[in-house]
């Protein structure tokens, strides 16, 4: 009976802590994982940053948000789009690489930016030199850019390019200061989660893996009934993975719909994001799911096989 309430508890406690570990899992796996960053979210986030682009800039010019979008794929193309945001992105990721392996994180936290500036400088004189010619019949707005330099202006349109790399002289610091010295009140709290961060691989696999073998450990006998436990709690845990996977585009959908204010392109780039880790949280739910299913039918086909043995053979 005392075995029976400890394979319930732990397989309790299994289905509600394993979800949670898979989630934050995929979170790092994610915006935490630089490769993930380089090769699949800078890529993919092309389509609807400009999208989210154009659709503010032709906030006030309804109709122009397709002649807008066509125009900023011109100036910036999914190549040079890619190298600038690795390129901002690189010290920022550097530092928070620094901040795990170390498992210490010391405010304020100084960021050098020399480099990023001179390459962002660079990046944004070649776009600049992409900006098409506006139209002949095309009213020029003072209070929007319409991402084409003027006709037959030579001098406004070498301002426009002008003013990109000024931007970039002029917002991005030589040093970018993160935080002061009041954050490290809270130092003890943040270095526990970088350290949490550091060594979360061993522990995504560690846990689960000592709560199954003892969940296998306190049923025992026979293996038919341990494997059935076993694949049954891991089929328990993707099932709910796949409610959360469900459910948490639904509501992020349901609250957006409240919101009139927000522009579709606005909607779409929110799905984006939240969309990254749910697309990791898909691949696990599908391994766990897989197999759970496996280990089930494995402990149902040796229970199968074992009552035919026991069965009294016919004369």
């Amino acid at each position: 009976m005392i075995r029976k309430i400890l394979v319930f508890l732990l397989r309790f406690t299994f289905l509600m802590l394993v979800p949670l570990l898979l989630f934050v899992y995929a979170i790092k796996a994610t915006f935490f994982n630089q490769d993930f960053i380089y090769t699949k979210f800078i890529p993919a986030s092309y389509e609807p940053v400009t999208s989210l682009l154009a659709a503010q800039s032709a906030s006030k010019t309804p109709g122009k948000e397709q002649i807008y979008l066509e125009r900023i794929k011109t100036i910036v193309p999914r190549a040079a789009y890619e190298n600038i945001l690795k390129t901002a992105a690189e010290p920022f990721i550097a530092h928070v690489k620094t901040w795990v392996s170390s498992g210490m994180v010391v405010f304020p936290a100084v960021i050098e930016m020399q480099q990023t500036k001179v390459d962002l400088r660079d990046d944004v004189a070649k776009i600049a030199k992409n900006i098409p010619t506006c139209p002949p019949n095309e009213k020029i707005s003072t209070e929007e850019f319409g991402f084409c330099k003027p006709a037959n202006m030579p001098e406004a349109a070498a301002k426009i390019e002008s003013s990109l790399v000024d931007i970039v002289d002029k917002e991005i610091p030589q040093n970018l200061t993160l935080g002061d010295a009041s954050l490290n009140a809270y130092s003890t709290e943040v270095n526990r989660g970088m350290l949490v961060m550091k060594y979360f691989d061993y522990i995504i696999f560690t846990i689960p893996l000592l709560m199954l073998f003892f969940i296998g450990l306190l049923v025992f006998e026979p293996w038919s009934l341990v494997l059935k436990k076993l694949g049954g709690t891991l089929i328990s845990v993707a099932v709910s993975l796949l409610l959360v996977v469900i459910a948490i585009p639904g509501s992020i959908n349901a609250v957006l719909a409240t919101q009139p204010a927000i522009l579709p392109a606005q909607k779409a780039f929110i799905v984006f994001i939240f969309g990254q880790p749910l697309s990791i949280l898909n691949y696990l739910t599908a391994i766990t799911g897989i197999l759970g299913i496996a280990m089930f039918i494995a402990g149902k086909i040796i229970e199968i096989k074992i009552e035919s043995k026991l069965k009294p053979k016919k004369k």
